[in-house]
C-alpha cells in the first residue's frame, strides 16, 4: 500500500522541502530523541497496557475532544487537548507507530510558529504574549495529535463521525431554542431595530459562535451524506439538515455570508462530479436543476415575506445606520492604525496582548476583544510574516483540497469539496468576526488542515465507505 504521505502527483517543490527538512538537523535530533526513549522504555512495553494501545487510546482522546468540544468550557477543553497529547507521547514511545513524513503544509505550519516566537520575543507586552502563545501551543499540540492518529481514513472517520453526531446535537437544541422563543443573554440586535427576532445560541452562548461552529460542519456532513451508507449516511443528512436550519436561526449576517460562499464552492464542485454520469440524462438533470431553483425561489420569498429577517439583511448594507456595522468601522479603522505602527512582527500573540495596545488606538469608548477579522488580527498580533504565513498554510491546503478533488477515488473528492467548503466558509465569516479565535472553531480549522493532508493520499476506501459511490 502506498504511504498516506507519498502522494505520486504531489509537487516537486514539496519533494525539495521535505528532502531539506528530512537531511535537517532538527529531524536527526528528534529522531534519535525517539530513537533513545524508546529503547529506555522496552522494558516497560511489554506489560505495560497503555503503551500497547497508546495508537487506539490517541484516537479516543481524540474523538473524546470534539464529542465535548462545544459543550464545555475553554479550561477543559484545553485539558482534554493535554490529554490527547499524554497518548501521543505514549504513541511515540511505542514501537507500533512511526513520524509520518512531514507534508507541505506541516512545513508552513512551522514557519507560522516561528513568527508567533518572534512576535512574543519583539512584544512590548510580554507576559501577555508568552500566555497567547500558550493557548496557541495547545492548538497545535492537538494538530500534531491529528497527524499522528489520522494514518488511515479510518482513523479519521471516527473523528468526523464525532463531529457530525456533536453538530447535529447543536443544531436539534439551536432548533428547540428556536421553537419555545428562547430569551437572548445579551443585546445581540441592534436596539433600534424595528422587528426583534429570537437568535438561537446552542450550548456555546453566542449565535455567531454557533453559526461559525455549524458552518465548518455543515459541508463536512454534506459530503459524508453522498459517499457513505447505512447508517453513516442517515446521521450525516441528519446532520446537514439541522445545521443548516440553525444556522439560519442564529441570524447571524456574517454566517450567512459564509454559509452562501459555502454552498457556492460545495455545489459547484458536486456539479463538476456528478456531470460525468448525468450529462447524458435529461431528465434528472432538469430536475435538480428545477429543484434548486425552486429552493432559490422559496428563500427569496421567506426573506421577502418575513419583515425582521428582511431588515436583518438589508442591515449588512447600511454601514454607519447599523449599530453593529459602526462598531466593526470603528474597531478596523483603529486596528489599521496600529498596524501601521507595528507591521513588521505585530504586537504580540493573543487577546490579552492586542487588546492593551489597541487601548491606545481606538476610537473613544469602542473598546474590542479582537479586529473582527481573522486576517487582520494575524497581522495585528504577528505582522506581515505571520500573515505571509498564515496565507500560505490556507493556499497549500486550497491546493491540496483541489488536486485531491481532480485525481482522488470518489470519497476522497467528496470529502475534498466538503473540506474546502467548510474551510471557505470560514474565511468569508471571520471576515467580519472575531469566532475563529473560540476553541470549538480553532479545533476544527486544526482538524479540517489535518482532514487534507489525511484524504490526499492513496488509501483504500474503508468498510464504512460505499464504493459504488459517484464519480
Amino acid at each position: 500500500m502506498t504511504s498516506l504521505y507519498d502522494a505520486p502527483d504531489e509537487s516537486s517543490a514539496n519533494h525539495s522541502l521535505r528532502a531539506a527538512f528530512e537531511s535537517s538537523q532538527i529531524l536527526s535530533a528528534g529522531h534519535r530523541l525517539i530513537t533513545c526513549a524508546r529503547s529506555a522504555s522496552e522494558g516497560v512495553a511489554a506489560n505495560s497496557v497503555i503503551l500497547n494501545h497508546s495508537r487506539e487510546l490517541l484516537l479516543f482522546a481524540i474523538v473524546l475532544l470534539f464529542f465535548c468540544s462545544p459543550w464545555v468550557s475553554t479550561g477543559v477543553n484545553a485539558a482534554l487537548a493535554l490529554l490527547a497529547g499524554v497518548f501521543l507521547l505514549t504513541n511515540a514511545l511505542s514501537r507500533r507507530s512511526n513520524p509520518p513524513l512531514p507534508h507541505s503544509i506541516d512545513l508552513a505550519l512551522m514557519a507560522f510558529i516561528a513568527t508567533h516566537v518572534v512576535s512574543i520575543g519583539c512584544s512590548p507586552f510580554f507576559m501577555q504574549s508568552v500566555k497567547g502563545g500558550a493557548k496557541m501551543l495547545i492548538f497545535w499540540l492537538a494538530y500534531l495529535c491529528f497527524r499522528m492518529a489520522f494514518t488511515q481514513r479510518s482513523a479519521s472517520l471516527w473523528v468526523i463521525g464525532a463531529l457530525i453526531v456533536t453538530a447535529g446535537l447543536q443544531g436539534t437544541y439551536g432548533v428547540y431554542q428556536w421553537l419555545v422563543g428562547v430569551e437572548p443573554l445579551a443585546n445581540w440586535e441592534d436596539p433600534e431595530a424595528l422587528n426583534p427576532l429570537t437568535r438561537v445560541y446552542g450550548s456555546l452562548m453566542n449565535p455567531n459562535l454557533l453559526a461559525g461552529y455549524l458552518l465548518s460542519a455543515f459541508p463536512i456532513a454534506a459530503a459524508v451524506t453522498v459517499f457513505s451508507r447505512g447508517i453513516y449516511r442517515a446521521v450525516a443528512a441528519f446532520t446537514a439538515c439541522t445545521t443548516l436550519i440553525c444556522i439560519f436561526f442564529t441570524y447571524s449576517r456574517g454566517a450567512y455570508l459564509g454559509l452562501l460562499s459555502s454552498l457556492g464552492i460545495f455545489l459547484g464542485m458536486a456539479a463538476l462530479l456528478m456531470w460525468p454520469r448525468f450529462k447524458h440524462q435529461r431528465g434528472i438533470v432538469t430536475a435538480m436543476v428545477t429543484a434548486l431553483a425552486a429552493l432559490c425561489a422559496g428563500v427569496v420569498w421567506k426573506v421577502v415575506s418575513t419583515p425582521a429577517l428582511l431588515e436583518r439583511l438589508a442591515s449588512i448594507f447600511t454601514l454607519r445606520g447599523h449599530s453593529s456595522n459602526s462598531f466593526r468601522l470603528n474597531v478596523w479603522t483603529g486596528v489599521w492604525q496600529m498596524i501601521q505602527d507595528n507591521w513588521l512582527v505585530g504586537v504580540g500573540v493573543g487577546n490579552n496582548a492586542f487588546r492593551k495596545m489597541y487601548s491606545l488606538y481606538m476610537v473613544s469608548g469602542y473598546e474590542a476583544l479582537g479586529a473582527y477579522n481573522i486576517f487582520l488580527e494575524v497581522l495585528a498580533e504577528l505582522g506581515i510574516l505571520g500573515l505571509a504565513a498564515f496565507l500560505f498554510i490556507n493556499l497549500l491546503a486550497w491546493k491540496t483540497n483541489w488536486r485531491t478533488f481532480r485525481q482522488g477515488d470518489p470519497p476522497a473528492r467528496w470529502m475534498a469539496a466538503g473540506i474546502t467548503a467548510a474551510l471557505v466558509g470560514t474565511w468569508v465569516m471571520g471576515l467580519f468576526d472575531t469566532v475563529f479565535y473560540r476553541p470549538a472553531i480553532q479545533l476544527q480549522f486544526w482538524l479540517l488542515l489535518a482532514l487534507t493532508i489525511t484524504w490526499s493520499g492513496n488509501i483504500a476506501p474503508t468498510s464504512g465507505i460505499s464504493k459504488n459511490s459517484t464519480n
